[in-house]
């Protein structure tokens, strides 16, 4: 199993990429996030790695804040591990 991430915007050294690591096309991927809101930046990063040509398998997250992740996230094996709820929090 290899790991990779996902920078917000390429770095002016180094690989100069936004996907850094060990991912290519062909790859079956899971993408994993700590907390998620609305999903834009865990969409922003499935994009760039499915620019690579991997597929994405899975998105995972720690906390789900129940503020729209799940619906942009739809086509998606979308799996968060707790949501805001299961801290005693409702949800938006």
């Amino acid at each position: 199993m290899e790991g990779f991430f996902v920078r917000k915007e390429a770095k002016g050294h180094g690989s100069k990429q936004r996907v850094e690591g060990e991912v290519k096309a062909g790859d079956r991927v899971a993408v994993i996030d700590d907390v998620l809101t609305t999903g834009g930046s865990v969409l922003q990063a499935i994009a760039e790695v499915e620019k690579v040509g991997a597929k994405v398998e899975r998105v995972v997250c720690v906390a789900d804040r129940l503020q729209g992740a799940r619906e942009a996230l739809v086509g998606y094996d979308f799996r968060p591990l707790f949501t805001i709820r299961d801290f005693g929090i409702s949800g938006a």
